[in-house]
């Protein structure tokens, strides 16, 4: 895993239900696992990522932790530039979208407000996670920082949609950044893909690896 070089920095983790396990939460290598099913995904993946983060918070040392998931590609230097201009308190940010919610691909919140994130209410489990986070942290008179309005630290969306007309819409061919040895990759913080197809996710996840850290697969 490319994150690996950078494990003097970061700790990542992939999280998953598996009700065979023995007790409520186990951690294993990379992953931890929860007792349970990932369906229905309202409000399972809530209930999942919650339980998650209490665990990481009673364990680990940590100045901010992320919210993201699978189909998200991070470009570790950029996002260890962003640490070294945002403050370490009461911080609360990512891309805002719809002028409603953080998107779910990348929710990065400081270790001193993780208490309060963990007491969302079983009335949000109803809503998508990253809008229920949104609106519970936004209940709470949390300012968002607004990642979006800064150019040097973009989303950039390799999503492909062959019936999307709207060339504005991200779902677009043309919103997507060819990646080849020429592209910038210096002001952008990570790469949302998901395509119509796994094979096409892996082969533009498996380019963009190769450009920000010279891996081959």
């Amino acid at each position: 895993m490319c994150y690996d070089l950078f494990k003097d920095d970061i700790n990542y983790f992939f999280v998953e239900y598996n009700n065979h396990i023995d007790g409520d939460i186990i951690e294993d290598g990379n992953f931890i696992y929860i007792k349970g099913y990932e369906e229905p995904i309202v409000p399972n993946i809530l209930v999942k990522k919650m339980l998650a983060i209490n665990y990481i918070h009673s364990k680990y040392q940590y100045d901010y932790m992320i919210h993201t998931n699978v189909t998200s590609l991070w470009n570790i230097p950029v996002l260890l530039s962003l640490y070294s201009e945002i403050p370490k308190l009461g911080f609360f940010g990512g891309h805002f979208i719809f002028n409603s919610f953080i998107t779910g691909t990348g929710i990065i919140i400081s270790h001193d407000l993780t208490p309060l994130l963990l007491q969302i209410p079983a009335t949000l489990e109803t809503m998508n996670e990253d809008c229920a986070i949104s609106k519970f942290m936004l209940s709470h008179n949390i300012p968002v920082y607004h990642l979006e309005n800064l150019e040097k630290y973009k989303l950039n969306y390799q999503i492909l949609d062959e019936n999307e007309k709207n060339q504005n819409s991200p779902h677009h061919i043309f919103y997507n950044l060819e990646i080849n040895e020429n592209t910038n990759t210096n002001n952008i913080l990570y790469f949302r893909i998901k395509n119509s197809t796994i094979q096409q996710d892996l082969f533009v996840a498996k380019n963009i690896i190769k450009k920000l850290y010279n891996i081959n697969f």
